[in-house]
């Protein structure tokens, strides 16, 4: 059976494109070959059986939605559909995904085994959030791989018009609440770990209201933290575990 107890190990790489040990062609990586990689997910999801019943199970996510939100799953295959090594140019795109962690020396993809989020800014898919189903034994057990220090931030385009967001640190379960709650949801970093550049992104999109969602517990330190980050912006913000509660109303 499947279980709930899920590992949680955020991935910071937001500002991996900006190192000085990648060239050129390194950078033509999210626009030429995330894209092709996202494809291949979400093909990769529809013919994995495991993969569909963790989502429905785990997440209460139906099929129609992993079609809208493009979800996929990487399996151990992804090195098999680069070009193969017959020229200078194969050669420099093998190493060059290499270099940006997509895949990794023993050439398997680094999201082998994760159910895949694909994460826009505007319409440029800047990278995923990736969860790890029991199936698998990954190093990544769940976190955001992102580009050029692109916002870790799940929906973040689709909230403009929206006057209160509900903030997920799971995009799985955001989008599970998806078919109640809209595009007002967002789905940000394990424990709710913002960047101050992300929290400005966030505060950008002017909510009324912030309602953080989460599972079991929170520890206070967090929620205090949180407070403080979205005071100056004037942004009151709500704590809710049971959200199904808040939302329906108790008894």
């Amino acid at each position: 059976m499947l279980s709930r107890n899920i590992s949680q190990n955020n991935i910071n790489l937001g500002c991996l494109m900006e190192s000085p040990q990648f060239g050129e062609f390194d950078l033509q990586i999210p626009e030429k070959y995330l894209p092709y990689t996202n494809e291949y997910y979400a093909r990769s999801l529809n013919i994995n059986t495991y993969a569909i019943d963790y989502l429905h199970v785990i997440h209460g996510i139906n099929d129609e939605l992993m079609e809208l939100y493009k979800l996929g799953f990487s399996s151990r295959e992804i090195e098999s559909r680069l070009p193969s090594i017959k020229s200078f140019k194969s050669i420099q795109m093998r190493s060059s995904v290499q270099r940006v962690t997509l895949l990794k020396h023993h050439r398997h993809g680094a999201l082998s085994g994760c159910i895949t989020v694909p994460v826009y800014q505007g319409r440029d898919l800047v990278g995923f959030y990736s969860e790890s189903i029991r199936s698998y034994h990954c190093m990544i057990k769940s976190g955001y791989w992102a580009c050029g220090g692109a916002p870790r931030i799940f929906n973040l385009d689709k909230v403009h018009e929206k006057t209160v967001f509900y903030i997920f640190d799971n995009p799985l379960r955001g989008i599970s609440m998806m078919p109640v709650l809209s595009d007002s949801v967002l789905g940000v970093v394990s424990g709710f770990n913002l960047l101050s550049s992300e929290i400005d992104c966030i505060a950008s999109k002017r909510p009324e209201k912030i309602v953080i969602c989460y599972s079991n517990y929170l520890p206070k330190h967090i929620k205090t933290r949180l407070e403080r980050q979205f005071k100056k912006y004037n942004i009151p913000i709500h704590f809710e575990a049971e959200i199904d509660e808040f939302i329906y109303g108790r008894a």
